[in-house]
């Protein structure tokens, strides 16, 4: 408690300053269009498939030597389905990939005169991975809403080594495999709702550059409001054309378009607001939920015999906060309580626990001034089968500081301090540990001319 305490005076140290000159918002403590935005309507879907073969040979010898040689080759396969549907009312995402990879090798060493086989090493591994996994929520008034998610996770794979001394008369055989199978489930009920509003903060940047082109009108509140729709989806723009700045901006740029002709020099000019470095998790609102969650996990091991499984079932509350202060500041409260028993009768664990809380505070000018402070506590419990009690422990505390000047100066600095800690006794453990670690990282980039000629 006392690594905790010493941390929220840090944090609380380095939040709560405001003095900085405006940059990047005529009116920056006005967050009503962040109160007002509304998710749009829409969905995306893809379905593609990649295919990728690769073969090699390498041969090495030097002069009376023997001569070695190698053969490789390589087949990989990777489709991938995405479905998202997006709304007020709900949030439906669907995803399914696998990834498949074999690899072959074969190496030799043969002698110099007679071109005879001295040594041979084949490897092959066989890989395979895949994931399916559906998340679901749903509206059912302004407030209230359910959940559901469901995940599966299957990882398999396979090395064969073949290795042949001919003049010895050895040969080595090792075949190793690992299997994983991992699924889980959760559903909910929840208070609130929290909304992406970087989509907002990027509309009105969008609106002060049309002014500094001094244009007769800027956009009003319903315009801003469209515009921030349409950056919602823009990363919806990446997936689904190769092209996608030009699809995108041809439908953003309408409301604007609409008041004023403008030069391929304005459009370029008002495009460029996605390359200045706005935090893009900018939130605002509250939730909290209470779900029920299950997890199953298998791993299996043929070279030490070992099957690891688990079936766990518990309760989890968490609850998440977002406020900004202005368009420059957002403070940011998450929390989440979890305590689950293990259904299984064998393992030495018992019953498990979990306690997460964060703190956040950002401070965002543009894309000149950008500072974040974070404060992470994880408190993990455990009940042994004999009754015991373990605790373990993580404090981390960040911060991180970037300032920037177009063509003159760009300049990050970043500090990360944590401290870890146990309580208690796990049978495979030897000893307990205590562990404290910091780290503080500075970058500057200065340029004292830089002329065209």
């Amino acid at each position: 408690m006392r690594h905790l305490i010493i941390l929220l005076v840090l944090f609380s140290c380095t939040s709560w300053l405001y003095s900085q000159n405006s940059v990047g918002f005529t009116n920056p403590k006005d967050t009503k269009p962040l109160l007002d935005y509304r998710l749009p309507n829409w969905g995306l879907q893809t379905f593609r498939t990649a295919l990728s073969m690769s073969a090699s040979h390498d041969q090495y010898q030097q002069k009376n030597s023997n001569k070695n040689q190698s053969n490789s080759y390589n087949f990989a396969f990777d489709p991938y389905y995405y479905l998202l549907r997006e709304s007020e009312k709900q949030r439906f995402a669907f995803q399914l990939w696998t990834y498949l990879d074999y690899y072959h090798n074969k190496t030799e060493t043969k002698t110099e005169r007679d071109n005879q086989f001295l040594t041979e090493t084949k490897n092959k591994v066989f890989d395979i991975d895949s994931h399916v996994g559906m998340n679901w929520q749903r509206y059912f008034n302004p407030r209230y809403f359910g959940l559901l998610d469901l995940d599966s996770d299957i990882s398999f794979e396979e090395r064969d080594l073949n290795r042949k001394v001919v003049d010895r008369v050895e040969e080595e055989k090792s075949k190793n495999i690992h299997r994983q199978y991992i699924q889980s489930a959760k559903i909910g009920f929840g208070f609130g709702r929290v909304r992406n509003v970087a989509p907002v903060i990027k509309a009105l940047r969008l609106n002060e550059r049309l002014a500094a082109l001094g244009k007769s009108r800027t956009l009003n509140a319903d315009e801003i409001q469209q515009i921030a729709q349409s950056f919602a989806k823009y990363w919806g723009y990446d997936r689904r054309y190769d092209r996608s700045s030009k699809y995108f901006w041809e439908e953003t740029l309408k409301p604007i378009t609409a008041l004023h002709p403008l030069t391929p020099f304005e459009q370029y000019y008002l495009a460029d607001v996605t390359y200045e470095k706005l935090d893009d998790n900018r939130s605002q609102g509250w939730y909290i939920s209470p779900t029920l969650k299950y997890s199953n996990t298998i791993l299996k091991y043929n070279y030490t015999n070992a099957i690891k499984r688990q079936d766990l079932l518990g309760l989890a509350v968490d609850g998440t906060w977002y406020h900004n202060l202005s368009l420059y500041h957002q403070l940011h409260i998450e929390s989440e309580i979890f305590y689950g028993t293990e259904l299984r009768d064998e393992p030495s664990i018992r019953q498990e626990g979990l306690f997460i809380l964060k703190l956040n505070h950002l401070w965002n000018v543009s894309d000149r001034f950008w500072w974040s402070n974070s404060l992470n506590t994880t408190t993990e419990y455990f009940k042994l089968e004999g009754g015991e009690d373990y605790f373990d422990q993580h404090y981390r505390w960040q911060s991180s500081l970037s300032f920037y000047i177009e063509d003159d100066l760009s300049w990050y600095t970043s500090f990360e301090l944590s401290l870890d800690r146990e309580e208690g006794d796990l049978p495979w453990k030897d000893s307990l540990y205590q562990y404290d670690d910091w780290d503080i990282r500075i970058g500057l980039l200065y340029y004292f001319d830089r002329s065209l000629f």
